[in-house]
């Protein structure tokens, strides 16, 4: 996120509306990481699911799903559709073939 160069304002806003979620999330993680809690555990875990970031910038095309619009979806960045969990996604898929 930090190195995509935005050139017009709504562009700008964007990488905004992606990158506060993001910081936001990793604020809580930070402060988890000096007093966990199961309550916070579970808060987390609810607001990013179990997906972890190795390999969903291959899963998600091949679910039909970009990398941004996922990750938007997951930290709850507005004015975007929402997107489904990659193991409902992967149910989908399995089901079409």
């Amino acid at each position: 996120m930090h190195t995509r160069n935005t050139f017009t304002g709504p562009h700008r806003a964007a990488q905004q509306n992606m990158r506060t979620p993001i910081w936001d999330f990793y604020a809580d993680l930070k402060a988890y990481r000096v007093k966990p809690d199961k309550d916070r555990r579970r808060a987390l875990r609810a607001r990013f699911g179990r997906d972890t970031f190795p390999g969903l910038t291959k899963t998600c095309p091949k679910n039909g799903v970009s990398f941004r619009a996922y990750l938007g979806s997951r930290f709850g960045v507005t004015g975007k559709p929402p997107v489904p969990p990659l193991q409902q996604l992967d149910c989908r898929r399995a089901e079409a073939a």
